[in-house]
């Protein structure tokens, strides 16, 4: 089986919009060199095509295969560790470039709304399937076997290598925290039956993960 590239998804993606293909190409080009700027360690093009890959093993789930695959695409494109603006800059880009491309007006706000999302991970109150779908993909990490956890657990600590460790370490312990005391870690049913594992990372990353790092 041949696995498709970053490229082969955009391409496949943008096709049938009537941007000019040098347009396509470009912010392509950008969005490559955005993911894999210097800094990023775990939000790099190799995440973001994780994801993709997940719309393909969901596709039977996913009713609007376009907007999920758009916000994937822009939901980091702007990322600075630390920083509160990430989510709605990159929702920003996302509205500009997907213009560009030619992209329907109401497809354009969907993708906005899905990264929007991206801020907390915690609404109790979604009702759209296929935001659920795209969420649950960026917290499928969670739920890896515990040797990629914990490379995830090394690479976000590298992303926020200039926060003092005491610092990182509360900020982080409160994230997993907040995870923890929902009653499900995912949205959907094809992803909570991976709840106990996901548990059972960010509880060894409490316990012990943590205090590996510096």
């Amino acid at each position: 089986m041949t696995h498709k590239t970053l490229l082969d998804y955009w391409q496949h993606l943008v096709e049938k919009f009537p941007a000019d293909k040098t347009v396509k190409q470009e912010l392509y080009l950008q969005l490559e060199k955005d993911y894999n700027s210097p800094g990023r360690y775990y939000h790099t093009t190799q995440h973001i095509l994780k994801l993709l890959e997940l719309t393909d093993e969901y596709a039977s789930f996913i009713t609007d295969k376009i907007t999920v695959q758009f916000s994937i695409f822009y939901h980091d494109v702007i990322y600075k560790a630390g920083l509160s603006q990430n989510e709605k800059r990159s929702a920003k880009r996302a509205s500009e470039e997907l213009a560009l491309l030619g992209v329907e007006s109401h497809v354009i706000t969907k993708v906005s709304e899905y990264i929007l999302a991206t801020e907390d991970h915690a609404s109790n109150k979604l009702v759209d399937d296929d935001l659920k779908f795209f969420l649950d993909f960026d917290l499928s990490i969670l739920a890896s076997s515990e040797e990629e956890y914990e490379t995830y657990m090394l690479n976000m600590r590298k992303e926020y290598q200039k926060v003092p460790f005491f610092l990182y370490k509360t900020g982080r312990a409160g994230f997993l925290k907040k995870l923890l005391k929902q009653y499900n870690i995912f949205f959907t049913s094809a992803f909570v039956v991976h709840d106990n594992k996901a548990r059972h990372n960010m509880e060894w990353e409490l316990r012990e993960g943590l205090n590996r790092l510096t």
